[in-house]
């Protein structure tokens, strides 16, 4: 008995000691393998879909392996104005034992000087980029080359690495009897994919201490598409213009120092050389590709016009930065989606203010794309403040407090200040404090520059203007205006020139001075105050 103890003992450690090979995936069906599955759908595109009852399949061509791919979610349809935190930049690439590896765009470091060989492959070995997750591959495409992969746990979990949105409470739960995926449509070089996901969770009342439970059901939609390989452009931040930016860290083989630099985030606007040419030489020229500016069809008329005219205004500055008709308005369910160099304007789920979200690129600095959510109640609720600031000179107030005419003229000035954020521009708040008393009351002036130096400082009528005066109506209102003007020149034109009026150099919010605060006007704050008392 002792000598079979020894040897039960002696097996055990064996097993413990012995080294153990790593097993390996199951290798993928071959395409035919795969194709001959009964009631198998296929939907050819860029990235093709396959439909097998309630599995999704996603086949991922050898030309989109290595390459930068843009991740959005968003709620299509439905009272929330959610966007993902997931959405943004990832790769797909090959992995070990018969993987797809996901990894995400991440800051790297780079070499000041692009022609040492020697720095760029030392920065490029010392860094090991992790990976986020895998994929199985399922199988390989028809030329060998190209993985298909298994997308259906993606779009039916809350939690899935590609489109996670279960940090938003009324999607973290979703019931299946509730919930599956609608369909699919192809867009340029990537597929939208529709989802409804439908559940109930119990809302409990603060104030009364009692609750109940609530139904909620969204339509949410899911966007792979593949980016153009594009020159990066970067522009140096400089402490005169405000933009969010991205830091790098630069080494330098010729200084021997390593330094952080920051650039600022901004859209890509490409031409050919020859149209360049004409740039520099003051002759504004076309974007090879515009922004599409897309306005929910449900908008009401009159309000549609109000982020026309919002975003128009930027347009202007564009133009004299040296890019014409950067911006085209669409209203086509096939521009709906939140993809490439796409700027959806929602009507809804906008009841304390404009609400917008952003997706760019944290390597390149590039602005992909972004969501805006509009109402005019953020509107309505200034035009008490617009009746007391202004009524002495705007008849359209006096007559009707909820005045059509004005809540339009407001919410155009909101829509301009929103897009600001979308250009990723910090708030100027020094704006409303670089012009004098004296400017504010000269329709001339007015005409010319408006009533703030930057539409970023905020939303903050003409309470200086006198009924003697002769200041029109529009002159009443903050618009688009010379920091502004002068900012997208340095951004996207030829100019590395300072702000062209001195008080108009970026300011962020400073509590201790008045001049960077929300609601002063001019740069005589207390004989402003004073005036627009006795006004």
């Amino acid at each position: 008995m002792k000598v079979l103890n020894v040897y039960l003992l002696l097996v055990v450690t064996l097993l413990f000691v012995c080294p153990v090979v790593a097993q390996q995936d199951a290798n993928p069906m071959t395409y035919e393998q795969f194709k001959e599955q009964k009631d198998l759908q296929t939907d050819k595109g860029f990235y093709t879909v396959y439909r097998l009852n309630d599995k999704y399949y996603l086949e991922i061509p050898a030309e989109g392996l290595g390459k930068e791919v843009l991740i959005t979610t968003q709620i299509a349809r439905g009272m929330a104005a959610f966007v993902s935190e997931a959405s943004g930049v990832l790769r797909f690439s090959e992995g070990r034992n018969n993987t797809v590896q996901v990894v995400r765009n991440r800051l790297t470091d780079i070499s000041a000087d692009s022609t040492d060989i020697c720095m760029m492959m030392a920065l490029k070995k010392s860094g090991l980029v992790p990976i986020d997750y895998t994929f199985p591959i399922v199988a390989r495409g028809e030329d060998g080359k190209s993985v298909i992969i298994d997308l259906t746990g993606e779009l039916n979990n809350p939690g899935s690495g590609l489109f996670n949105v279960s940090s938003y409470y009324w999607l973290s739960q979703p019931d299946p009897s509730r919930s599956g995926v609608d369909g699919w449509r192809m867009i340029d070089k990537g597929v939208v994919f529709s989802v409804t996901r439908g559940q109930t969770n119990y809302q409990s009342n603060p104030q009364t201490q009692e609750g109940r439970d609530m139904a909620a059901r969204y339509v949410l939609e899911m966007v792979i598409q593949q980016l153009p390989e594009v020159g990066t452009n970067l522009k140096a931040s400089h402490p005169a213009y405000g933009f969010e930016t991205i830091g790098m860290t630069e080494y330098d083989t010729k200084k021997y120092m390593a330094q952080k630099k920051e650039y600022i985030q901004k859209w890509s606007l490409t031409a050919s050389a020859k149209e360049r040419k004409l740039q520099k030489r003051g002759i504004a020229i076309e974007p090879e590709r515009q922004i599409c500016v897309y306005i929910d069809p449900v908008t009401p008329a009159p309000f549609v016009e109000c982020i026309k005219n919002g975003v128009k205004q930027w347009g202007k500055a564009f133009e004299a930065a040296g890019w014409k008709n950067v911006f085209r308005f669409s209203s086509d369910a096939k521009d709906a989606s939140l993809s490439y160099r796409t700027i959806l304007f929602r009507w809804g789920s906008a009841y304390n203010g404009i609400y917008s979200s952003v997706i760019d690129n944290p390597v390149t600095g590039e602005i992909l794309c972004a969501r805006v959510n509009v109402m005019d109640v953020a509107a309505d609720e200034l035009l008490g403040m617009y009746f007391l600031q202004c009524g002495l000179l705007d008849g359209r107030i006096r007559k009707d407090l909820h005045s059509l005419a004005v809540r339009q003229d407001v919410l155009t000035a909101q829509v301009a200040l929103a897009f600001a954020e979308v250009l990723k521009m910090k708030p100027n708040k020094a704006g409303y404090t670089v012009f004098t008393p004296e400017n504010l009351r000269s329709e001339k002036w007015l005409n010319r520059y408006g009533i703030t130096a930057s539409i970023t400082s905020g939303v903050t009528f003409n309470y200086l203007a006198q009924p003697g005066d002769g200041v029109s109506v529009k002159n009443l209102f903050p618009r688009v205006s010379v920091y502004d003007y002068d900012a997208i020149k340095y951004a996207y034109g030829n100019s590395d020139a300072l702000p062209s009026m001195r008080g108009a150099f970026y300011a962020p919010e400073d509590k201790g001075d008045p001049y960077t605060q929300g609601g002063f006007l001019s740069n005589d704050i207390l004989n402003a105050s004073i005036q627009g008392i006795e006004t």
